[in-house]
C-alpha cells in the first residue's frame, strides 16, 4: 500500500505478556505494513526499577529522535479497523507543531486522557516532556501503582497546562472494551478503529481478542460479554 503523506511515522510497543502480544502484535505488524509506517517493538523493561508500563516514554525517548512522528500502542490493544490511516488523526495543531501531542480520550471526567495510544512529533517540546513524565514517578506515587505514567499525563494537563495536547474523540483512536465499570454505548463497536481490552484477566482478554478478530465487521460484543460473564 502506498503512503498517504511523506511524514516519517514509526508505530512502536512494548510488552512482557506473550498471550496478549501474540494476538496484538501481528494486527499491529499487518497494519504497520499496510500503510507504509516503521515499526519497533520491545519485550523487555527498560527500567526494572518501575512498573514496565513506564517504559514507554524511555521507548519514546528512544525512537522519537529516529521519525517526524512515533505512535505508542499498549500490548492490550487490537486493531480492529485497519482502513484507517494514523494520518487521520493528525490535527491541525498537531501538524503545525502548536502540541506535541495526540492522546487517546478515557471515559472518566477525573482522567481526561487514556495513554493506551500516544501520537508524539519529534519536536523539542515533546523532549521536554517525555522527561518530565518520567521525573514524576515518585512525585505522584505511581512507581508500581496503577495507573503509572497515564497519571503523569494527567496531572500536567489538569494541574499545570494543557497547550501541550489535543485530546483525541473517543473512538478514534481507541474504544474500551471490559465487563465491568462502563456504560454499554461506550463499548467498542463494528468500525472502531481499534479495542482496548482493558482491566480484565488476562485469559478474559485472550477470549474478548479471539472474538474480536474472528468478525470484527460484525461482531456483537455486548451481547458477547453478557453471555459470558462469569
Amino acid at each position: 500500500m502506498p503512503r498517504i503523506s511523506e511524514i516519517n511515522i514509526c508505530l512502536c510497543s512494548l510488552s512482557d505478556r506473550p498471550e496478549l502480544s501474540a494476538l496484538t502484535v501481528p494486527a499491529l505488524a499487518a497494519y504497520a505494513q499496510r500503510w507504509g509506517y516503521s515499526l519497533h517493538l520491545a519485550s523487555h523493561t527498560l527500567d526494572a526499577d518501575r512498573h514496565i508500563a513506564w517504559s514507554k516514554l524511555r521507548l519514546l525517548q528512544q525512537l522519537l529522535p529516529l521519525y517526524d512522528i512515533c505512535v505508542w500502542f499498549d500490548d492490550d490493544i487490537l486493531i480492529t479497523n485497519p482502513e484507517l490511516p494514523i494520518e487521520l488523526q493528525i490535527t491541525d495543531n498537531f501538524r503545525s507543531g502548536r502540541v506535541a501531542f495526540v492522546v487517546a480520550s478515557d471515559v472518566l471526567p477525573q482522567t481526561p486522557m487514556n495513554t493506551g495510544v500516544v501520537m508524539v512529533r519529534n519536536l523539542p517540546q515533546a523532549h521536554r516532556l517525555l522527561q518530565q513524565f518520567w521525573d514524576m514517578c515518585d512525585t505522584i506515587g505511581k512507581r508500581h501503582e496503577p495507573c503509572w505514567e497515564q497519571d503523569a499525563f494527567n496531572a500536567v494537563w489538569l494541574y499545570i497546562a494543557k497547550d501541550w495536547v489535543d485530546i483525541a474523540p473517543y473512538r478514534s483512536l481507541q474504544t474500551l472494551v471490559r465487563d465491568w465499570n462502563l456504560a454499554p454505548e461506550l463499548l467498542w463497536r463494528p468500525g472502531d478503529f481499534a479495542a482496548h481490552v482493558t482491566g480484565m484477566s488476562t485469559e478474559r482478554r485472550t477470549q474478548i481478542m479471539v472474538q474480536l478478530q474472528a468478525d470484527p465487521q460484525y461482531a456483537d460484543l455486548a451481547s458477547y460479554l453478557r453471555q459470558t460473564a462469569g
